[in-house]
């Protein structure tokens, strides 16, 4: 009789024995489900993390170079403000172009010459010119020229800035006041007495400032006066108009 007792209870524990293990693999299932669901959400999380932090740093690039482009447009656009600045004049114009205006207007000799012919009605081959230089009058630089015809004198002044004629007088001619009008075509020539007097000072034409040369009559001899200035020494002759002998001639400053 106890034999069977203690058979009885041998069948009874390993019947059990399966259940136990059933509950363990049970668990061990859900753990292991537990535990790769954790590895995912972990997973999960560092890939949120690192694109969040990707995302972070690609904004902050963008933002920095954002950042540079806009202070590089100000100092670009600041720049450029100060050069229009100190190049631009109230009227629009730049210190430059107004130069360059000043330059291109200053009017030749020649340029004066023929506006006062112009002004005359007469043409070059008309008048004789017994004066032509440059003079200063009231602080104003001008051309002076002094012509004439056979019935008439013209005196002028013409501005070297702008060509404007600041004054003219006309004068009936009478050849018995001057022996010009019947000898000047054997006179040497405006051009010909300033190259004498030149070459005796030693100066190329470009390098003087011509201020006076005049024919004229000097104790009944017809004479050429020529001034001209180097820098601030002035040099004068007088040119025999007949032959270019040098008459006088005088240096000063």
């Amino acid at each position: 009789m106890m034999k069977n007792f203690l058979h009885h209870k041998e069948n009874r524990e390993e019947n059990r024995k399966p259940a136990t293990r059933r509950i363990v693999s049970v668990l061990c299932i859900t753990g292991a489900i537990a535990v790769a669901g954790l590895g995912t959400a972990c997973a999960s999380n560092t890939a949120d993390t690192t694109t969040t932090g990707t995302s972070v740093e690609a904004e902050a690039v963008t933002d920095t170079a954002d950042n540079a482009a806009e202070n590089t447009t100000a100092a670009e656009t600041a720049n450029t403000t100060t050069e229009t600045t100190d190049t631009t004049g109230t009227d629009g114009t730049t210190a430059n172009d107004t130069a360059a205006v000043a330059e291109s207007t200053e009017i030749s000799l020649a340029d004066a010459k023929a506006i006062a012919l112009a002004d005359a009605g007469l043409a070059a081959a008309d008048v004789t010119f017994t004066t032509e230089g440059q003079d200063t009058e009231n602080g104003t630089a001008v051309y002076t020229l002094d012509f004439y015809t056979a019935t008439t004198e013209y005196d002028y002044e013409i501005r070297i800035s702008d060509g404007s004629i600041l004054e003219k007088s006309t004068e009936a001619f009478i050849a018995g006041d001057s022996d010009t009008a019947s000898t000047a075509g054997s006179y040497i020539g405006f051009d010909e007495a300033k190259s004498i007097a030149l070459a005796n000072a030693g100066f190329a034409e470009a390098n003087v400032t011509l201020k006076k040369n005049i024919l004229e009559s000097d104790n009944g001899i017809m004479v050429y006066e020529v001034e001209f200035c180097h820098g601030t020494t002035e040099y004068e002759y007088t040119i025999n108009a007949a032959n270019g002998n040098i008459v006088e001639y005088s240096i000063g400053s």
